[in-house]
């Protein structure tokens, strides 16, 4: 189909209200009565969600942001061609899920990192890719567990990484473009965690249940 501005526009609204729907934020309601954001780092997110109520229900709130960026590419590539046009409209697509989650309408504007939306979108759009980065990503989260430690650098070499597997035709794609803005915001989100790992007071991960 032709692209439209006011339908494009449609598309990005609707993904950033998909992605501000606070999966963790739910989860911790309906199962301790309690806000998660006064819990921990103050994040809605699967790392905070597991300190709070443990692995699985941590485990689970990856699942439902990754699904909160996912279902609107779906709906997106279904709607829209191949066109480079149409990749970048589906690449504003994936930004803005994540930047829902991030900035979430339904809890002012507090939310998650964006990690796990990120792997997502990302996942739907470069699988390959994204197998690199979540094989980094566990390594460095065994190795150190630290989940920032792990998200700052997975997500900082993830556009090394598309430029090394893509040919010398596709080096400036849309998907390049949005893995260096992704990069951006979500190392930015995590400003409070690297001065707490430099100052070795960032909590370690615990795969105890």
């Amino acid at each position: 189909m032709g692209l439209n501005i006011l339908m494009i526009l449609l598309y990005f609204i609707a993904a950033y209200i998909a992605g501000s729907i606070p999966s963790g934020y739910i989860i911790t309601k309906l199962l301790s009565n309690k806000d998660i954001r006064d819990s921990g780092s103050g994040g809605t997110g699967a790392t905070n969600v597991s300190r709070h109520l443990g692995i699985a229900y941590g485990l689970l709130t990856v699942v439902l942001d990754a699904l909160k960026g996912v279902i609107p590419l779906i709906i997106g590539r279904y709607v829209l061609s191949n066109s480079v046009a149409d990749q970048y409209v589906l690449c504003g697509i994936a930004f803005f899920s994540i930047f829902g989650h991030i900035y979430p309408l339904f809890l002012r504007f507090k939310g998650g990192k964006g990690v796990a939306t990120f792997i997502g979108v990302m996942l739907f759009l470069l699988p390959l890719e994204t197998a690199f980065f979540l094989l980094l990503y566990v390594m460095l989260l065994l190795v150190f567990r630290y989940s920032s430690l792990a998200s700052v650098i997975s997500i900082t070499s993830y556009p090394g990484v598309i430029l090394l597997l893509s040919d010398s035709s596709s080096r400036f794609s849309p998907y390049l473009i949005l893995s260096v803005l992704l990069a951006i915001i979500i190392v930015y989100n995590h400003r409070e965690n690297i001065v707490r790992l430099i100052d070795k007071t960032e909590p370690r991960i615990s795969f105890k249940e």
